[in-house]
């Protein structure tokens, strides 16, 4: 809105060539900005870059998973991982009722043929067999697991929201409406439940 006020102005003074230069400069110099960032565009859903496992960087942000991580909305779901020399982390998620932890799934995240893959046995779903999402694709912030030929779901996203929140959204790629969040924060204190 500036430069149209002060194009209008400059224009009708015997300086207003130079406001209308300065003002066309502007303007090519956003253009020539967002073309620059429009040549390496954002990732998309599961658009990203894949580290090699040897790689310290996408290593380090899997490991970051390690730890307690609870609902913060009403403390009702759960993840535990653990660094493990087999693998690379197990974990669990739990349900919470009425104060005790009811495993609701068994996890892990390993490193296999040149990627990360996440693995999830739910007790009495797909016939007791591990489902595995992956190679890893990761996105600035986010650790993107994906695995098209599952049911539900079919993403699996981590966003790390500084050391201590983990945006956790679970995905379908053909019904939205099945889409969910979870919050969780780390939990710095010993878990005390049994």
């Amino acid at each position: 809105m500036n430069c149209k006020y002060n194009m209008k102005k400059f224009i009708n003074q015997p300086s207003g060539f130079n406001g209308v230069l300065f003002c066309l400069l502007i303007v090519v110099t956003f253009v020539f900005v967002s073309f620059q960032k429009n040549k390496n565009p954002k990732p998309t859903q599961t658009a990203g870059f894949q580290q090699d496992g040897n790689n310290g960087k996408a290593r380090e942000q899997i490991l970051s998973l390690s730890g307690k991580w609870i609902s913060r909305e009403d403390g009702s779901y759960l993840e535990e991982w653990d660094k493990d020399d087999d693998t690379l982390l197990v974990g669990a998620g739990y349900m919470v009722k009425n104060g005790k932890k009811i495993r609701s799934e068994k996890l892990a995240i390993v490193y296999e043929n040149s990627g990360f893959y996440y693995q999830a046995t739910v007790p009495g779903q797909n016939h007791g067999q591990t489902i595995t999402f992956g190679p890893a694709v990761f996105s600035g912030i986010s650790v993107i697991f994906e695995n098209a030929k599952h049911d539900f779901p079919n993403i699996l996203r981590y966003t790390f929201i500084g050391d201590t929140t983990l945006k956790v959204s679970v995905e379908s790629i053909s019904d939205s409406s099945m889409n969910f969040q979870i919050d969780l924060k780390k939990d710095v204190l010993e878990w005390r439940q049994n």
